[in-house]
């Protein structure tokens, strides 16, 4: 269960276009992760991967076919199945169609004040493959003092931009070591 936090207004919640990326590694390209851009980056976007010859149990990389870009709702949620703020990113059609349906045709799943779901969504999958479906099914419930402290921890930084600028919104700088010692005192480490 995902509880949305926050709304396209306040930059929590953005649709852009994602695919994975290809880097150089000793000679060699690699997976690297993931672009988003707002705009269509293009076809093939930059950088972007090698399609996968998925017929073929080895997998190889096709030369000269690059996976195209693909429309992703990026939005921050609090899921309650870790107790913690993630970013759920969505590019399944049916989900984010069904989403978007719970959200615009019912007064009933709104938005408080400060851009918390009154309700989460239950995501589901069936089957393996092409025969993979998914369905997402909203529960009225109210946001949780957890819920609502854990958003208010990072609603100042937990923005979708952040990917446009190649950061993951949810993710500090890695932690600095510092010290201080009094005049004349010593210190071991």
């Amino acid at each position: 269960m995902l509880r949305p936090l926050g709304v396209f207004s306040s930059g929590h919640a953005a649709l852009f276009y994602r695919w994975p990326v290809e880097q150089a590694v000793q000679g060699e390209l690699k997976f690297s992760g993931y672009d988003f851009s707002q705009a269509w980056p293009g076809d093939p976007a930059p950088n972007a991967a090698r399609a996968v010859d998925w017929s073929n149990p080895a997998r190889p990389k096709i030369e000269g076919e690059y996976v195209r870009p693909k429309r992703a709702l990026v939005w921050t949620v609090y899921s309650q199945e870790t107790k913690r703020v993630e970013v759920a990113v969505i590019e399944q059609r049916s989900l984010k169609d069904g989403i978007i349906e719970i959200i615009g045709e019912s007064d009933d799943y709104t938005f408080t004040d400060d851009g918390i779901a009154n309700f989460c969504l239950k995501i589901t999958r069936k089957g393996t493959g092409l025969d993979t479906s998914y369905s997402v099914l909203p529960k009225l419930t109210k946001p949780t003092k957890a819920e609502v402290d854990a958003f208010q921890e990072v609603a100042e930084t937990s923005q979708m931009s952040n990917y446009l600028k190649g950061k993951h919104p949810l993710r500090k700088p890695a932690a600095e070591f510092s010290s201080t010692t009094e005049a004349g005192a010593t210190s071991e480490f």
